[in-house]
This record gives structure tokens, sequence and C-alpha cells, in this order.
């Protein structure tokens, strides 16, 4: 049976060993709090807006306030009390015991406060760790420049807003365009090439940049305005040759239910540029796309221009990625995947790995719509081809139809040999 005395030194031993551990665990959350900082340091970087970098002053004050007191003067603490009850096992116990053990109790109820809110300020870290860590993997995005016309409408300003919300991260610049059209009559006023026109064009642009800046602060700097009079198509042609534009984007139709700016002007340029371009319509929610359909032509197959933003955008949101062929009923669906090599094309297209669905429909564009709708597709992929299966897809009919009626994204690639 253990005496007194004996019982005080058990005491002090473990008192000792819990100590070491207390010890390690200090040493373990100056660690985090290092790793803390990192995560600040990248925030700052990313971040740009002065709102959201005020918001990380509680945190850097986290980071500052137990990285350099909290925790230090801790790890001071318990090595003191540990080194006192060293001494006391070899002094006189029972003098100083009932000191040791109400510190011993002091500094286990700091520990556990300390731990409980070291695991608070994790999450919180965690959570902003996940948004840097999303921002960073938008900034690998191949988009260096999009351009996006605008006419001030709702469709207009919805394609703005989906471009910016899904790309902008990963853009280094983003030109948005009004084009005042000096030989038709404007919306505002009815008049040919009338200076007042313009300069009450110019405010509405001023207003539409303002809401731009206002609704996305993080990307403010990286829109670059862009007023021209002239033509909206020989403008943004002009552009796409004159600059390296990775991706325009553009509503399905405009002021005036498509008759004055997009609507037949989006099929046409569809039709007469090269660079890949992104079609949105009214409906499309401002949400990162979950389902992503590649429409297949197996059919005098050429890597298109634009794969790698396609690929990205893939990527970038681990989207579910639906390759489909749409099959003519004029012959057998079994027959596709004897009739082409399907190998060989997913090659070509550098999608290696993917697997393709056949449907089979009487019409391509129908056969498309209905399995976008069956399938709660969220953008959908197609390539403009010059010939072969794809042809009548791109007709100006086809074209004008699939872009106006269209309820999801539509990217819009381009065969290099068109």
């Amino acid at each position: 049976m253990q005496t007194g005395l004996e019982s005080k030194k058990n005491d002090l031993d473990n008192w000792i060993h819990e100590s070491s551990i207390w010890t390690s665990d200090v040493d373990f959350w100056l660690d985090e709090v290092r790793s803390f900082q990192k995560v600040l340091d990248k925030a700052v970087n990313l971040i740009n807006d002065k709102t959201r970098l005020k918001s990380l002053d509680h945190l850097q004050n986290i980071v500052h306030y137990y990285g350099k007191k909290i925790l230090i003067d801790l790890k001071s603490k318990i090595f003191h009390h540990r080194e006192s009850m060293s001494s006391d096992l070899n002094g006189t116990i029972d003098a100083t015991y009932k000191t040791a053990s109400a510190e011993h109790q002091n500094i286990h109820t700091e520990v556990l406060d300390i731990e409980k809110r070291m695991r608070e300020y994790k999450k919180e870290f965690r959570e902003l760790k996940e948004t840097i860590d999303l921002k960073e993997k938008n900034l690998k995005a191949p988009f260096k420049q999009v351009l996006i016309p605008t006419d001030f409408s709702l469709n207009a300003s919805r394609a703005v807003d989906y471009a910016l919300s899904i790309l902008g991260s990963g853009t280094k610049t983003i030109k948005l365009i009004h084009v005042f059209d000096s030989f038709v009559p404007t919306t505002l006023d009815h008049t040919i090439d009338d200076a007042a026109a313009i300069l009450a064009r110019k405010e509405e642009f001023e207003k539409e940049i303002s809401r731009i800046r206002k609704d996305f602060p993080d990307l403010a700097s990286k829109v670059e305005p862009m007023f021209q009079v002239g033509n909206l198509n020989q403008s943004i042609e002009k552009i796409l040759a004159e600059e390296k534009v990775d991706l325009l984007v553009m509503g399905t139709r405009g002021a005036g239910n498509g008759s004055l700016l997009f609507g037949s002007n989006t099929s046409s340029i569809v039709r007469s540029v090269s660079t890949p371009i992104l079609v949105i319509p009214d409906e499309a929610p401002l949400l990162p796309p979950k389902r992503m359909l590649f429409a297949c032509d197996l059919e005098n197959v050429k890597r298109p221009e634009g794969m790698e933003i396609f690929k990205c955008i893939a990527q970038q949101y681990s989207a579910d990625l639906r390759i489909v062929h749409v099959d003519l009923k004029e012959q057998p669906i079994d027959s596709a995947h004897e009739r082409f090599n399907v190998k060989e094309v997913l090659e070509e297209l550098s999608l290696e790995g993917e697997n393709i669905e056949y449907v089979q429909s009487n019409d391509v564009l129908d056969g498309i719509n209905e399995y976008v709708k069956n399938n709660m597709i969220d953008i959908a992929v197609t390539i403009n081809h010059h010939e072969g299966f794809f042809k009548t897809l791109f007709s100006p009919s086809t074209t004008r139809q699939m872009v106006l009626h269209s309820h999801i994204p539509i990217l819009v690639l381009h065969d290099n040999n068109r």
C-alpha cells in the first residue's frame, strides 16, 4: 500500500509526463499556425477585393496572437511547471505539492481551451484554403483573353455574369465591348449616327461597367471596356484577327428579341469565326457545370480549335463528361461503332479513355436536344464542321434555331480544316 508521500511522487511523475505531452501539442499547434499563415499569404495574393481582404484581418490576428504570444507563453509556462515539479521530486514534496497540483490543473484547463479553439480555427482556415485552392485551380485555366459583346439586354448581362462567374478567375483579361451601330435605328431614340445617341449609349455602357465592378469586385481589374461605333460583326472579327482572344462569349438574343444585336448575329458569327464561342441563354444558371455533353461527329474528325478550353472547364469542375454521337435512323445504331474507328476518333480529340454513347434520331438537333433534356446536361459542346455529319447543324436556319432555343450554354469549337 502506497504512503502519502509515494502517492504524491507518482502524481508528480504523471504530471511531468503529461506536461511533456502538452509541450508536443503546443509544438504541433505552432506548426499549424505557420500553415495558417501560408494560407493567408496566398489569400492576400489571390484576393483583390479590399472588403474581402479586410474580412481576413481577424484570421491574421489569430495567427499573430497565437503564434507570437498565446502558444509561446503556454509553452514557457509548461516548461517552468515541469522544471519545478522535477525539482520538487528531489526536495520537500509536501511543501510544494499543493501549489504544483493547482498550477497543473490551471494549465490543463488552458490547454483544453486552446485545443478547442484550435479546432475551430482549423475549420476556418480549411474553408479558406479550399477557396484559395479553387482560385489557384482557376488560374491554371487557358484563358488569357475573353471577349464579351454586350447590348445591355438581360440576356447580354446574363452572358457577362456567366462568363465572369464560371471563367473569370482563370482569365487574365476580360474585354467587354459595346458596338454602337450608326447605320441602323437604335433602341434609344431611333436616330441615325446621332452624337447625342452615342453619348447616351456610352452612359449605358458606364452603368454596365459599374454594375460588373460592384457584383464582381475580385475581377474588376481584369475588365477592359471597349466602346466602338460601327458594325458588330465587323468589330468582333477585327478584334479576333488582331488580338489573341481565347474565347468569345455571347448571349443568344439581345434587345428587341434579338433583332438588333444577337440572335441572327450570334449564329452568323458562330459560322464565320474560328475562335471558340460560348453562347449563353437567358436561363443559364450561374453554377459550375456538373454534366457536359460533347456532341461528337465520327466523320472526318479533326482536332478542333479550343479543345484545351473544353477539357479545362470539364477538369476544373470535375464535370461528368458525356460523349454522344447522333446516329440517323437510316442505319442500325449497333453499326455505328463498327463503321467508325472510335479509338482513333478519341485519340484525335485527346479524349482517350472516354466512352461514346450513341443516340438514334431522325434529326441531329432533335437527338442532341432530347439527350440534353433526359440527362440534365449543363453545357453542350459541338464542333462547327464545314463538311460532314454536322454540316446541317451549322446551316443558317439550324444554327439560329439551336442558339435561340437552347436552355443551356453551348460551347462551339471549330474544325481546323473548315
